[in-house]
C-alpha cells in the first residue's frame, strides 16, 4: 500500500481512486497501519464472516491482495492476484491507458 502512495498523488486529480479492503478484521491494527504511513485512500472493512464479506460478495475474491482496475463506467479493466515489488509500474501503464480513452 506504501508504494501506491506515489501513483495515488500523481493522478488523483485525474480521477484515480484507490479502495482499499482489509481483510484481517483487525480494524486497530488496520488504523495504526494508515497512520504510520499516512495512506491517503478509502479504506473500508471486508466484514466479519461468510455472509457479509464485501470483497466476497461484490468480486468472489478469497486471494488477498488482488487489484482491480475499474473505469468510470464500471468496467473491470484489470486484475491483478498478489503484489510484488515492481508491480506499481505496471500499475500505472495501464491506469495511462485506461485515462487515455
Amino acid at each position: 500500500m506504501p508504494r501506491l502512495k506515489d501513483l495515488y498523488s500523481r493522478y488523483n486529480e485525474e480521477g484515480l481512486e484507490i479502495v482499499a479492503i482489509d481483510r484481517a478484521n483487525d480494524r486497530i491494527r488496520a488504523d495504526n497501519f494508515i497512520r504510520e504511513n499516512e495512506l491517503p485512500f478509502i479504506f473500508l472493512d471486508n466484514g466479519t464472516g461468510d455472509e457479509d464479506e464485501l470483497v466476497a460478495s461484490v468480486f468472489v475474491n478469497r486471494v488477498f491482495p488482488t487489484s482491480y482496475f475499474i473505469d468510470d463506467e464500471g468496467y473491470i479493466r484489470y486484475v491483478h492476484i498478489g503484489f510484488e515489488e515492481g508491480d506499481e509500474d505496471l500499475f500505472e501503464e495501464e491506469l495511462k491507458e485506461i485515462m487515455s480513452e
